[in-house]
């Protein structure tokens, strides 16, 4: 698999746009990114494990939250 930079955007503002206080539902983000958004199912889920790893969402209990460093690389990519 290859990094994908759309994909990634996709993903970190699917976060940005549909988080409440307490995050995103996992569930929700992966159909609203896959379905809603277009993003490859394995893009996504790829991608959404680079972003997790390298600290750019932060995944707690059921819901993803978009770190510091996530809302810095969304304006990067932006």
């Amino acid at each position: 698999m290859k990094r994908n930079f759309e994909a990634a955007r996709q993903i970190l503002l699917a976060v940005q746009g549909q988080a409440c206080t307490e995050g995103v539902d996992r569930i929700f983000l992966e159909s609203f990114a896959t379905q809603q958004l277009g993003v490859n199912p394995d893009d996504y889920f790829y991608n959404f494990k680079l972003l997790v790893n390298d600290g750019y969402l932060l995944p707690e209990h059921n819901s993803i939250q978009l770190t510091w460093s996530g809302h810095d690389l969304l304006d990067r990519l932006s």
